[in-house]
């Protein structure tokens, strides 16, 4: 029972560690396309991130809406997105 146990401890934090991973890669390849100005491709990784509360990807949608990059220029959305990263 104590082996099972571990066992799924083990299993939960591996997937739990799998997940960190993946949405820290597609923050990193928002960065990297943003600052290639590819902003359709930073959009695509950055708004599922920010829509399940991730901060930074958050501030960079403000960001991006705020200078229209990627984006139509939109102060509401800005303002939006920023109100949600620093909550």
């Amino acid at each position: 029972m104590k082996k099972l146990f571990t066992t799924l401890c083990l299993i939960v934090c591996l997937a739990l560690g799998s997940f960190g991973i993946g949405w820290s890669g597609d923050l990193n390849e928002g960065f990297t396309a943003f600052n290639n100005g590819d902003f359709a491709k930073a959009l695509k990784g950055w708004k599922p991130l920010a829509e399940q509360g991730d901060a930074r990807a958050q501030f960079n949608l403000g960001l991006m809406y705020r200078k229209g990059q990627g984006v139509p220029q939109d102060y509401k959305a800005t303002f939006k997105w920023y109100t949600l990263s620093a909550e």
